[in-house]
């Protein structure tokens, strides 16, 4: 499966709320974090492994803005 279909398909299954512009520099910053992982012999598994985390934490922080700006507070 190429990189860019793997992406967009955790996109689809974890990346509700998060907008084009953000995923797109995620998927730049994977790749930048997985750089020293090129010697290996799969180094875009590294990438997407990354894009997972990066992903992951953008999707939490999302959700704690929401929470938090429901409730009337701020977070800055």
């Amino acid at each position: 499966m190429r990189m860019l279909a793997i992406r967009d398909r955790l996109l689809r299954k974890y990346g509700r709320g998060v907008r084009r512009e953000d995923y797109k520099e995620l998927w730049v910053a994977a790749h930048k974090l997985s750089a020293p992982a090129s010697t290996f012999p799969w180094p875009d598994t590294h990438a997407v492994a990354s894009f997972c985390m990066l992903l992951e934490a953008l999707v939490k922080i999302n959700r704690l803005e929401k929470k938090i700006n429901s409730q009337g507070e701020s977070i800055y």
